[in-house]
């Protein structure tokens, strides 16, 4: 089990999320049509509200400006890279992401 323990220091909203790149992509399709649609909040997310990432097997946390957001998560048996990113609309885009190798 590893802690993320994250603090967005910034004036915007972020999210740090884990998957593989195919989720990710899925993931940003679906958060820029909720910003084009309903809007874009996801400040319960970390409670487990928001939206439901769990069928694209991802686990994530949003950070609301100045706040730390706390994600504990196991790495998946059989899994050698994940990307890590935050998907709000343009983020991913400014180069708000990473990679695990195991």
């Amino acid at each position: 089990m590893v802690k993320f323990e994250i603090t967005n220091t910034g004036n915007l909203e972020h999210e740090f999320v884990i998957g593989s790149k195919e989720a990710h992509e899925e993931h940003r399709k679906m958060m820029l049509d909720m910003a084009n649609g309903e809007g874009h909040d996801m400040s319960n997310m970390s409670q487990g509200e928001g939206h439901d990432m769990a069928n694209m097997s991802m686990a994530g946390v949003t950070i609301a400006p100045g706040d730390t957001g706390t994600l504990l998560w196991s790495v998946p048996d059989n899994t050698n890279e994940l990307e890590y990113a935050c998907n709000i609309p343009g983020h991913y885009e400014s180069g708000m992401y990473g990679n695990f190798t195991f």
